[in-house]
């Protein structure tokens, strides 16, 4: 969030940052269940006092798909050993329009089988229909062999709800153990 602030700081100027944060997260879900970038941005903007105009919407959603679509080397890294131990995997992410085509175009995406978007389905975490919808795409797997990270407790129970292991995430280090625990990753 750090970033795009300062990103909307340079264009705009300084503004109220926690009013700017706190209207962000109130309205998110509409983003993430697909609403338009010009749904979503100009009451963010108001809010936090900035005046809003289609160059800021454009530019804000940009920077903020960017940041979101943007991984370390250590997750990247995990990724790949998951992918080199044969395991199927999938994201399912509560994201909007934006998001969801920027993680598709970037270069770490390839070691996904199947991306879920709730933007592209008008359904997000933790409805349990998102995540039947994303099961779905790996008919060959059973729901109660899914092991699923998510860094929200609610998205968790979610997981559970499916028939699916939910682990809270912390970090690469302790999804690389848990992975490691349950024998999906072998020790190297």
């Amino acid at each position: 969030m750090q970033q795009l602030l300062d990103h909307v700081a340079a264009l705009k100027g300084e503004f109220d940052r926690e009013v700017f944060t706190d209207s962000y997260w109130a309205i998110r879900d509409e983003y993430d269940l697909g609403a338009a970038d010009e749904q979503f941005w100009p009451p963010v903007f108001q809010r936090a006092g900035i005046e809003s105009d289609p160059t800021l919407v454009a530019s804000a959603a940009a920077k903020d798909a960017e940041l979101a679509s943007t991984i370390a080397r250590e997750p990247h890294q995990l990724l790949l050993e998951i992918a080199d131990a044969g395991v199927p995997l999938g994201i399912l992410s509560n994201a909007p329009h934006r998001m969801a085509q920027s993680v598709r175009e970037s270069d770490w995406a390839s070691v996904f089988a199947h991306l879920v978007f709730s933007s592209e389905h008008g359904l997000m975490k933790p409805d349990r229909a998102i995540y039947d919808l994303a099961a779905s795409h790996f008919s060959d797997v059973e729901p109660s062999t899914i092991h699923f990270f998510d860094d929200r407790e609610r998205n968790i129970v979610g997981a559970h709800a499916a028939g699916w292991h939910g682990h809270l995430w912390r970090s690469v280090d302790q999804a690389r153990f848990e992975l490691r625990s349950l024998g999906i990753l072998t020790k190297r």
